[in-house]
């Protein structure tokens, strides 16, 4: 077993995903799930890795650790 500690993986989405989505890692088995940075996901703890791709449940998309949660200025946009 290999544990990956920076870069850019494939991943099967465990739910509908957005961008910049935060990757919780379950606490009994290690499979991931998704969740909003500085949220709580029952039963798992927040990495430093994020959804980089948008996808549905079942889909591949990307996580990456580089600059894992994008920051969005308040008022972009508007």
């Amino acid at each position: 077993m290999n544990v990956m500690v920076e870069g850019d993986f494939y991943v099967v989405c465990p739910e509908t995903v957005t961008v910049g989505m935060k990757v919780f890692a379950s606490t009994t088995d290690g499979t991931i799930k998704a969740g909003a940075a500085g949220g709580t996901v029952s039963g798992a703890v927040e990495t430093d890795w994020a959804f980089m791709q948008a996808g549905d449940e079942g889909d591949i998309v990307v996580i990456s650790n580089y600059g894992a949660t994008p920051v969005v200025p308040s008022g972009a946009g508007a």
